[in-house]
């Protein structure tokens, strides 16, 4: 068994799944560049802290159950709905998560309560925090059924 081997055996032993995949190009990389030992190292813990860091994201994004391809830079600024960009920019700072407040959305149906609610779910999670979305009609079924 060559060193590539021993290598790529150690790191799914570990589940070390970030670097493995990348090792020839960090090593070419490091070769090119003369790179330290430390600096090497330090190339390919870099890669398995983004790669664990991705998965955690793609991990609460599906805990989350949010509606598919939720996001607050497609959220459409309109009068009729009553968010401000300002108003917009200030929610997605998250300032409100950290001083423990709720926000209720209300309005007519199809002014984009369900997708602005998706899209501070998403970038909730973008910026550390779980984030669970659920529907009126799922938490009535949930506590009907708790009874």
């Amino acid at each position: 068994m060559n060193q590539k081997q021993q290598i790529d055996q150690y790191c799914r032993q570990y589940k070390i799944t970030g670097m493995a995949p990348k090792i020839d190009q960090t090593v070419k990389t490091a070769e090119n560049k003369k790179l330290s030992y430390l600096s090497f190292l330090m190339e390919l813990f870099e890669q398995e802290s983004q790669q664990r860091e991705q998965q955690a994201k793609e991990r609460l994004l599906k805990t989350a159950q949010l509606p598919a391809k939720s996001s607050l830079d497609q959220y459409e600024v309109r009068d009729q709905n009553g968010l401000s960009l300002q108003k917009i920019n200030t929610l997605e700072e998250m300032d409100w998560l950290d001083q423990i407040y709720n926000i209720m959305l209300l309005g007519h149906s199809g002014v984009g309560k369900t997708f602005f609610a998706a899209g501070l779910g998403v970038q909730a999670i973008e910026n550390g925090y779980k984030s669970y979305f659920r529907t009126m009609e799922d938490i009535h079924t949930i506590t009907k059924r708790q009874r």
